[in-house]
């Protein structure tokens, strides 16, 4: 690590780049390229990086030339004087403790893989399921306690969303339960200065960040594999029609528990998948490429869709 970066932050009088800038710029891209864990390779073959530019805040991977360009027009993000997301150590880890199972400052690169590679985070007024992405992301940068309007004083170590994400994952490794959950989430509450954006339960946690996930279908199933109990013909039946097996485990004593089925089947629903795929306009041309993009060699074939099977 360099020890004298002031030049990241120092602007001229007027305006202009200074040399020391950009000279530090086309350092720091070099720098983050040399180290493979931090280098990422789109859809178009180009290297990218995370954007450590005052906009993006390194939510975002670009590549190496929109990363220069965002730098030269917006400046680097505030206090990034160590490259901690291109490389060199998180100045506030300890090299002698054993990493933790849960990492809460990825939360924007997670959002990123839900969506998709293709999916385009610049596109203008989204709508429907595309916007909920963008709220998403939006919460991934949203401190979790701020002080006086402007915000000068914040929460520089979590945003909502890790301490939600977190705090699910920690349930789960410890099988909390929900009650216990739920007091863990008011004793937070109460911690925290006014205006925190802490969800109160774990109701509204699970509700926060169902939307990293895809929906499923639970559909109840013969044990034996005979029967699916899901269309209006199989829907009520108790028992399968074929090795006469019941639908359900005993109910033992209480009756007025609600029955277990003895099997059930998960169905992934291709509908929101494909719509996922259709996000945004970038994404949707990707996905028609196979028919309407251009061949660099007609008559070859460089796609399956070239061949006459397709």
């Amino acid at each position: 690590m360099a020890t004298d970066r002031g030049w990241m932050y120092s602007q001229n009088s007027n305006g202009d780049l200074s040399p020391e800038f950009i000279t530090g710029v086309i350092e720091f891209i070099e720098s983050a390229l040399s180290k493979p864990s931090v280098v990422r390779v789109d859809a178009n073959g180009k290297q990218c990086i995370s954007c450590p530019c005052q906009r993006c805040e390194n939510l975002f991977n670009k590549d190496v030339d929109t990363v220069k360009l965002h730098l030269f027009q917006f400046g680097f993000c505030n206090l990034y004087h160590v490259w901690y997301k291109h490389g060199e150590p998180h100045p506030g880890a300890n090299p002698l403790s054993p990493p933790t199972s849960i990492a809460t400052d990825r939360m924007g690169e997670l959002i990123r893989d839900a969506a998709g590679v293709d999916f385009d985070w610049n596109e203008v007024q989204p709508v429907g399921a595309a916007k909920k992405f963008f709220d998403m992301m939006q919460s991934s940068k949203t401190p979790l306690w701020k002080v006086n309007l402007t915000g000068e004083l914040k929460c520089e170590k979590h945003s909502v969303l890790s301490v939600v994400t977190h705090a699910i994952a920690l349930k789960s490794e410890f099988q909390l339960s929900q009650k216990c959950f739920d007091a863990i989430m008011g004793l937070m509450k109460s911690t925290l200065p006014d205006g925190e954006q802490m969800p109160d339960n774990f109701y509204q946690s699970k509700r926060f960040v169902e939307e990293l996930g895809m929906a499923h279908v639970k559909i109840d199933v013969c044990p034996n594999f005979c029967t699916l109990y899901y269309n209006d013909v199989n829907k009520k039946k108790m028992f399968c029609d074929v090795c006469l097996q019941p639908r359900y485990k005993p109910s033992g004593p209480n009756k007025k528990a609600k029955p277990v089925p003895q099997k059930i089947l998960r169905y992934l629903p291709i509908t929101p998948r494909l719509q996922r795929m259709f996000m945004t306009e970038k994404s949707a041309q990707n996905m028609r490429w196979h028919k309407e993009g251009v061949r660099d060699k007609p008559g070859f074939m460089g796609h399956p869709a070239d061949s006459e099977a397709w």
